[in-house]
């Protein structure tokens, strides 16, 4: 009997020590996956772009920290800061997105936290599970409100050369 307890505890010291390595090794695996993941969401956050995730309903899920504080909120529903003008075409896009689970680029006015809107161009691409099932859409936003307003006088400035022109012959 003294031989088969020596055995025994032999074996669950054993054991012991196996199970142990492999629980910590696990531990570790979900440290270093914890921090990778918080190191992408903090890059996410701190990308120069406006960046939301919307589920596969078409609800705003996910804002990044640029967007947050272009805003001056969480951005979880964008309607009330699109311009009422462009407010009708942005849902209809979106909702076409939605519905086709296709990419699209559109371009409208986001509403900035001091009160002024600012022209976006929104490029949103379908995003899906691991499984491969569609989960709804993912979209960067770039402010390109300085760029339409340069094409906005150079148009101007043609238009007054061209007028010119006529004049002049």
């Amino acid at each position: 009997d003294l031989i088969f307890l020596i055995i025994v505890g032999a074996v669950v010291v054993v054991l012991g020590r196996f199970l142990g390595g492999r629980e910590r090794q696990r531990l570790q695996t979900q440290r270093e996956l914890a921090l990778a993941r918080d190191y992408y969401m903090r890059v996410l956050d701190h990308l120069p772009v406006h960046i939301w995730r919307c589920d596969d309903l078409g609800r705003i899920d996910y804002t990044n920290g640029t967007l947050q504080a272009y805003c001056g909120a969480t951005a979880g529903d964008l309607r009330p800061l699109v311009h009422p003008d462009d407010l009708a075409s942005w849902q209809d896009a979106n909702a076409s997105r939605l519905r086709l689970r296709e990419s699209s680029e559109q371009e409208f006015r986001l509403r900035r936290y001091d009160g002024q809107y600012r022209w976006m161009h929104e490029v949103a691409q379908p995003f899906h599970h691991q499984d491969g099932s569609f989960a709804g859409h993912l979209a960067a936003c770039l402010d390109v409100t300085e760029t339409r307003e340069a094409q906005e006088k150079l148009t101007q400035s043609n238009a007054e050369l061209e007028q010119f022109a006529y004049v002049a012959s």
